[in-house]
């Protein structure tokens, strides 16, 4: 991994150390910031006797394989699986419909996302979305 250091990145004023390889953001010097790498208890509720809560919230529907920590995944992976079958399948990471981001005000949003199976027959087109939105809905991308 190469780090490097912008101090203007993207023309913000703001220090940011990145892989220049990757691209992806190690820190960022903002007033505020939220990162999560997937490890440890970050989606366990509540871990007995450590005092620890989840910052997210899951959304499981007509799922086979519940959402959770990909185990042995070098620096933490979130399998969120999907299947082949013809139906909606939803499949979420959220705050509670906390809506403590805005856009509007120079929010940066990044994500490594893969995908090994989407469904590829069946009378529905396929529709893949990631990204940031408002309270959860059942309508994608709204």
């Amino acid at each position: 991994m190469a780090l490097n250091c912008d101090y203007n990145w993207h023309g913000s004023g703001r220090q940011v150390f990145f892989d220049a390889a990757t691209y992806e953001t190690i820190h960022a010097n903002y007033p505020i910031s939220f990162s999560d790498d997937f490890l440890g208890y970050s989606l366990q509720k509540y871990v007995a006797g450590e005092n620890t809560t989840a910052p997210w919230r899951t959304v499981e529907t007509s799922l086979n394989t519940g959402i959770g920590l990909k185990a042995d995944e070098i620096n933490g992976v979130v399998n969120l699986i999907v299947d082949s079958d013809d139906n909606a399948e939803v499949a979420v990471l959220h705050w509670g419909d906390q809506e403590s981001l805005s856009i509007e005000r120079g929010l940066i949003f990044e994500a490594r996302v893969a995908f090994s199976v989407l469904p590829t027959t069946g009378t529905e087109t396929v529709q893949a979305v990631w990204g940031l939105a408002g309270a959860h809905n059942t309508t994608p991308d709204s």
